[in-house]
């Protein structure tokens, strides 16, 4: 993985463009319309419908470029994620969450 640190434009990806991307796609977009069908239920407490099945819909996605160990890893991050999108009712506190989860990790997957 340190061919990755190492390049500027996949740090750049990484840590800044992906985590803006995934975010808007899947908290925006997916999780905002799965909460208007499913009517903001939650099955637990700080856990709606829409976050768990947005999570399960992120570790799928996560599966086309990812081992299945790491693709199943991203679940309990992206139900963070999702909390904190329905908890400030924007998209951008998940955003910034997501870019600091990214610079940690792949600055610890670095050493």
């Amino acid at each position: 993985m340190y061919w990755l640190l190492s390049d500027g434009r996949s740090l750049f990806f990484l840590i800044f463009l992906y985590p803006v991307i995934e975010e808007l796609a899947f908290r925006g977009l997916i999780q905002e319309y799965l909460s208007k069908v499913t009517g903001y239920r939650s099955l637990f407490p700080y856990v709606s419908v829409a976050n768990l099945m947005t999570s399960l819909l992120f570790v799928l996605m996560h599966f086309v470029h990812h081992e299945p160990l790491w693709a199943f890893l991203v679940f309990f991050p992206s139900l963070v994620f999702g909390y904190f999108k329905e908890s400030f009712d924007s998209v951008l506190p998940s955003i910034f969450l997501h870019m600091f989860y990214n610079f940690t990790f792949f600055s610890f997957a670095g050493n």
